[in-house]
């Protein structure tokens, strides 16, 4: 009875050691763990100082103008769509535009401005340097001074959407031809009789033209993109006003 006795002793015994080894055994790798040899740390250190930051998206959310037109650009997140006289298009990827600056994006062909940063006492135009209103595109003339009689408009194509414009010269006369698939009109160049840098279009009484930067040609609030890609061949209309000495104004349907 005695050595039943002992052997169950030395079964708890070594029962308790087993448990008492066991608890070492599960103690013993937490804190092995809890203090990360240095190696360990340089590593950890290394890639979270190595991982790039997430840029910062430069497009504004919101609605973007080209100004003077119905047409628009919302963006939303990651995502762009235009809105035309012909209806609101689908989305698109926002890596297609490029930020110009803070409120101006640049889709390949056109420059829009955010809507919230366009003027509200007069009319204006998105450029390339943001919103441009017809006095800013313009220098003022003194007034013991009188407006220069050069023209200084950028020879070439200009356009915004289906609706293209061509200045064209012939020693130091000007002449711009307007068309679209819905008729055209040629006119003589002259400069603005009350400020520097602006100018007129025989026939069109109350439009003035101006050129805020070598790729925008600015017709009161609309501003018509250079178009680089277009032919700039010289129509018979447009020759015949450039060839004239007189005021010159001619306009037709359909497209030359």
């Amino acid at each position: 009875m005695r050595h039943l006795s002992f052997v169950c002793f030395l079964s708890c015994f070594a029962i308790a050691g087993c448990n008492a080894a066991q608890i070492d055994a599960k103690v013993t790798p937490t804190q092995a763990t809890a203090q990360p040899s240095k190696s360990l740390n340089i590593q950890i250190n290394a890639q979270v100082e190595e991982s790039p930051k997430p840029e910062a998206n430069q497009i504004a959310e919101g609605r973007y103008w080209l100004g003077g037109t119905g047409q628009a650009l919302e963006v939303q997140g990651e995502y762009f769509r235009y809105e035309t006289e012909g209806g609101t298009q689908p989305w698109r990827s926002l890596s297609e535009l490029q930020a110009v600056k803070t409120e101006v994006v640049f889709d390949g062909k056109l420059y829009w401005c955010l809507s919230t940063m366009q003027p509200k006492s007069e009319a204006a135009t998105c450029s390339k340097e943001g919103w441009v209103t017809q006095e800013s595109s313009s220098i003022p003339v003194e007034s013991s001074g009188e407006p220069s009689r050069k023209i200084n408009l950028n020879l070439g194509i200009y356009n915004v959407g289906s609706t293209y414009i061509q200045i064209a010269a012939k020693g130091d006369r000007q002449c711009l031809h307007i068309f679209s698939m819905r008729g055209w009109r040629v006119g003589s160049i002259t400069p603005d009789d009350q400020r520097e840098g602006v100018y007129r279009v025989q026939g069109w009484d109350n439009i003035r033209l101006s050129q805020p930067d070598p790729e925008t040609l600015l017709i009161d609030a609309v501003a018509y993109q250079a178009n680089h890609q277009f032919s700039q061949e010289i129509d018979e209309n447009l020759q015949q006003c450039l060839d004239s000495e007189a005021p010159f104004e001619r306009t037709g349907q359909g497209r030359t």
